[in-house]
């Protein structure tokens, strides 16, 4: 899942006193050492995208040799989110790696000054060295795609997917869009439902509430106002599911989910208790995930490095739902409700994560 809005871009180097085999051994040194991913190589050209590490504004890049020219050219691919198919924990991106990995133009300046450290008689060897891993000459560099594009893996269908270290978060997932889903055929308006079709799903409203239908509690958080509600709160359960669950655990994230879910609709009763407001959606909740990962930030369990571009990102994200949740009717008192408790949470969690090997 990516999105990115830059623009395309090319420049041509020279290959001046190298030929294509000892260029192409220079450019993949040079696109290694800027901490590009190579995924295709041959004696013609290869291709690479400018960062692997997850939350970081990718390009994918295109270098191809032609007449003693290296044509090279990148376009967005956007921001990568951590891999559901992994099996090991995301790695966070250190500071000042998270707007966007090394561009052609750092590509080209590095190239040049590998140009002095190496003899084109080393780079004859080393390509001699490396041919037999690199792909057929025959085969055009524009036409690769990169990994998982050719059914390595699931695509977007994957992040729906239970797996291990992302097991609960699908399932909350598909568990809120099968409950839409059930809203929408028994007719309610796909945009905007009607109150009374809310409540009857089991949105939280204080006069049944407190009669001793408890359950809405729980239920109000699985209950969404409108497709535009649920893709919303699905993608930032998203975000910060990728991240938490491997860290948490099923069983820790599970229990933090409910919790502050029923936090947050305990909240907004206790808010509109002078009035019958109704409340539904899983933003509460997903508040409670995102203090969590805060509570978590402010503390040692990730390296302090990596803990302070996460801190501003995630504290911004907070902090700008929290000034929208101002208008319109949006139930802030839920998000508040939740976020607090998420916090309590993340820290209470804290002796119990510091145990675990990080």
């Amino acid at each position: 899942m990516a999105f990115g809005f830059n623009s395309h871009q090319s420049i041509d180097i020279p290959l001046k006193d190298l030929n294509a085999e000892q260029f192409i051994i220079l450019a993949a040194d040079t696109a290694t050492k800027l901490g590009w991913g190579i995924y295709f190589i041959n004696s013609s050209g290869l291709t690479a995208n400018t960062s692997e590490a997850p939350f970081v504004s990718r390009e994918r890049v295109i270098l191809r040799i032609s007449d003693g020219i290296a044509h090279v050219k990148s376009q967005p691919i956007g921001v990568k989110m951590p891999d559901p198919n992994s099996q090991t924990k995301p790695e966070f991106p250190a500071r000042g790696e998270q707007r966007k990995g090394a561009t052609i133009h750092d590509f080209a300046a590095s190239l040049e000054e590998a140009r002095k450290l190496y003899t084109p008689e080393h780079l004859s060897a080393a390509y001699e060295k490396n041919r037999e891993h690199m792909a057929p000459p025959e085969l055009n560099v524009q036409s690769q795609d990169s990994p998982g594009s050719q059914g390595k893996g699931l695509g977007i269908a994957g992040y729906f997917i239970p797996r291990k270290n992302y097991f609960v978060t699908p399932l909350i997932i598909d568990l809120n869009i099968l409950v839409f889903l059930l809203m929408v055929f028994s007719g309610i308006n796909i945009i905007q439902p009607d109150v009374e079709s809310l409540v009857q799903w089991g949105a939280n409203y204080k006069p049944l509430t407190l009669d001793g239908q408890w359950w809405r509690l729980l239920t109000c958080c699985f209950v969404h106002i409108g497709i535009i509600h649920i893709l919303m709160n699905m993608y930032a359960f998203l975000y910060i599911g990728l991240l938490l669950e491997p860290y948490l655990g099923r069983w820790k994230f599970t229990i933090a989910y409910l919790l502050t879910g029923i936090a947050a609709s305990t909240t907004s009763l206790y808010w509109h208790w002078n009035d019958a407001a109704v409340s539904a959606g899983a933003s509460g909740a997903i508040f409670g995930m995102y203090g969590v990962f805060l509570a978590m930030l402010t503390t040692n369990l990730i390296h302090p490095e990596k803990r302070k571009p996460l801190l501003r990102s995630i504290g911004f994200f907070v902090l700008f739902n929290l000034g929208f949740g101002t208008l319109g009717t949006i139930d802030n008192s839920a998000h508040i409700g939740g976020l607090i408790s998420g916090l309590l949470i993340g820290y209470i969690l804290y002796p119990v994560l510091k145990k675990k090997p990080s």
